[in-house]
């Protein structure tokens, strides 16, 4: 007996549009100098990536400025979840009070 495809439309273009990207990634590993650096960057170069970041920044400026005030307003609205409670804990996997707890005691316990 034949299964029924149940796969939709958008299901197939999510998987290529995830193919696509892994190729890209497989193709910029494979372009990749071999002879990288094992060593830790010099104080030189990261003062020239600095540079690099600040210029960008300051070029994108309007962009930044525009994804902060749109953040703001989504806090505001109500549209966001903090990602941390009061105590400073990580809220994004629903842990309880009591998961927190158990981690405790086996990390006391190790």
């Amino acid at each position: 007996m034949r299964k029924e495809n149940t796969h939709t439309g958008d299901d197939l273009t999510k998987l290529i549009a995830t193919m696509s990207t892994a190729y890209r990634v497989a193709q910029d590993i494979r372009d990749s100098p071999a002879d990288m650096p094992d060593d830790e960057p010099t104080e030189e170069a990261l003062a020239a990536e600095d540079v690099k970041w600040d210029a960008a920044f300051t070029r994108h400026a309007d962009k930044f400025d525009a994804l902060a005030a749109q953040a703001h307003a989504d806090i505001e609205a109500g549209k966001v979840l903090p990602m941390f409670d009061d105590k400073g804990r990580w809220l994004v996997d629903n842990d309880t009070d009591e998961d927190f707890e158990n981690a405790a005691k086996s990390a006391h316990e190790a």
